[in-house]
């Protein structure tokens, strides 16, 4: 019982620090970017190398699990975001802060994915689902009180903000491999598939500078993301005929043999994508709703608050009601927030309920429910999958964000800024709505058939 406790604790406390970074960053980054003396873009590409690192770390950290006892494989990524935290905390100009937060981004990611599989394996499938949610909960709890206290610490030193997150991380990088004392799954090794991992880290740099230049340009200068796209897609296209020839390959496009791995990741898509109101909800308040810059923070709490309170409500009824049927309802309040805000233009009313409804969707979508329903799988593939669904996430977020960044530009007026934002949230609420009815018709199909798809 005490070696449970600790495992418990430990994989509690890595998951409130993904929180705490990530809460803390948005209230951290006008000073960072006073600190470092960055403009607009340079500043947008600290948060898409966030993403970036995850994107690559994920595969990464899923094959040394394949390697290594769980508790090893975790203090690798704790080991890995330490080093990202300290570099950002010391970081005298742009490309050592953008390095730092690549960093941070390729441990990070991979910490909801492994501890959910250390949960899976250790606790009883009728209480699994509740398990997973509480991670979930963890997270948020985290991100709301990070995102309340950063500002105050941000303030007195940005720096010291990351070098207490670094301290965290270090204390957690001593402790969490001998907390989690799991032996090592039963799987095969194998070596790394290098060209695999070239093809990935390619295109993810194209894809990036397509977003970014999406985002600069708005629509009136798409076709440099236009072209910078095509080469990405067709990287994409290259790893993936070279991944399915490949015995051991980085990603684990095996999987895809499964229905409902297909199914969970076009789900999964919906909620990267879904993921893009959490960033563009502040910037609504301001430009459509017309709140000073300085209070858009208490206008983002009916969206953190909501979302936690739908965690945990999540997690008290996922074992009883299904995963399926909570993807159901946290979806119809996804899109049904969305399209509040979009219907409600300028009012405060409006906005605060939709955010709120939003809140409940995109926070509880996000967390434990599509994990769980990939904790059937046996040991062998079950950390691949965890990982797969967190790519798949975070491309979704890319893929948000690159339509609203078409959609909405910076340039021009309040009201050309207001439109292009209305525009955004109607194609994102649509484009989530979409994904969301496929994944579920694909999910109930596999639901139906075998239980390996």
């Amino acid at each position: 019982m005490k070696a449970a406790s600790f495992r418990s604790t430990a994989l509690a406390a890595t998951v409130v620090l993904a929180g705490f970074d990530a809460g803390s960053f948005g209230p951290a980054l006008p000073l960072l970017r006073e600190g470092l003396s960055l403009d607009d873009p340079r500043a947008a590409w600290l948060i898409t190398a966030y993403v970036l690192g995850t994107l690559l770390g994920n595969p990464l950290h899923a094959w040394n699990a394949s390697r290594t006892a769980p508790g090893r494989a975790l203090g690798a990524t704790l080991a890995t975001f330490t080093l990202g935290a300290a570099v950002v905390a010391v970081a005298p100009v742009f490309p050592v802060a953008f390095l730092g937060r690549l960093l941070q981004g390729v441990g990070a990611g991979a910490f909801l994915p492994l501890c959910t599989v250390a949960v899976a394996r250790t606790t009883d499938p009728s209480s699994r689902g509740r398990a997973v949610m509480t991670l979930s909960l963890s997270y948020g709890v985290a991100f709301l009180v990070a995102a309340a206290g950063a500002p105050t610490l941000a303030a007195w030193r940005w720096r010291a903000l990351y070098a207490l997150l670094a301290t965290l991380g270090a204390v957690l990088t001593a402790a969490v491999p001998g907390a989690i004392a799991l032996p090592r799954a039963d799987v095969p090794t194998a070596p790394l598939d290098r060209r695999g991992l070239a093809l990935w880290a390619a295109s993810l740099a194209t894809l990036a500078v397509a977003i970014q230049r999406a985002k600069a340009g708005g629509a009136s200068g798409a076709l440099a993301p236009a072209l910078s796209l095509v080469v990405g897609a067709a990287l994409l296209a290259t790893l993936w005929r070279v991944e399915r020839a490949h015995p051991s390959p980085l990603l684990p496009v095996a999987l895809a043999r499964h229905g409902t791995v297909r199914a969970v990741s076009v789900l999964a898509l919906a909620a990267g994508c879904a993921q893009v109101f959490a960033v563009t909800l502040p910037t609504w308040a301001h430009v459509v709703v017309g709140v000073a810059a300085k209070r858009v923070g208490v206008w983002s709490l009916p969206f953190v608050l909501a979302g936690l309170v739908g965690t945990g409500l999540a997690a008290t009824v996922i074992d009883r009601l299904g995963a399926r049927r909570v993807v159901m309802v946290t979806g119809a309040l996804t899109v049904a927030g969305g399209a509040a805000v979009a219907l409600g233009g300028a009012s405060g009313a409006a906005f605060a309920m939709g955010s709120a409804v939003l809140g409940a969707g995109v926070c509880t979508l996000a967390g434990g429910p599509l994990r769980h329903l990939l904790t059937d799988l046996d040991a062998r593939e079950m950390a691949p999958a965890q990982s797969l669904l967190a790519m798949v996430t975070n491309v979704g977020l890319l893929a948000g964000s690159a339509l609203t960044g078409a959609l909405a530009s910076t340039a021009g007026d309040t009201a050309a800024r207001a439109l292009g934002l209305e525009r955004a949230t109607v194609a994102i609420t649509a484009a989530t709505a979409a994904l969301l009815v496929a994944g579920l018709a694909m999910q109930g199909g596999a639901a139906r058939g075998s239980p390996r798809g």
